[in-house]
């Protein structure tokens, strides 16, 4: 499932942002071993992060600092309830990048938060 997510892009690297604990459902499951062939990346905000708003800077920061290790400009952007919860505004960070970067991302808008994944 993750895999797909790619869209058969070969450059695309799959980054999902939220708490280990989001990991353990079903749409995660593959998400070490795609870290492993170096085509996904996690990034974990404390809950200060959260809340002060901080995380959406690492969001950014995180996937230009990847762009430029890994050199590639395609990645998808998933995440896990606390990007739900807060409202967060995923096309903002898209355009940035975009903009300020030239680097394209495409979100997965599939947290088990509203779509339910606990099988």
């Amino acid at each position: 499932m993750l895999t797909e997510r790619l869209g058969g892009d070969e450059a695309a690297i799959l980054v999902f942002v939220g708490s280990l604990n989001c990991i353990r459902h079903k749409p995660y499951m593959r998400i070490g071993e795609m870290m492993q062939e170096g085509k996904a990346a996690i990034l974990c905000p404390s809950m200060s992060d959260f809340s002060s708003g901080r995380y959406l800077n690492q969001i950014v920061d995180a996937i230009v600092e990847l762009s430029r290790e890994r050199g590639t400009k395609h990645f998808v952007l998933t995440y896990g309830c606390q990007w739900v919860i807060l409202s967060t505004d995923g096309d903002l960070i898209v355009g940035r990048l975009k903009r300020e970067y030239d680097i394209d991302v495409r979100l997965w808008e599939d947290s088990h938060l509203e779509f339910g994944d606990h099988e």
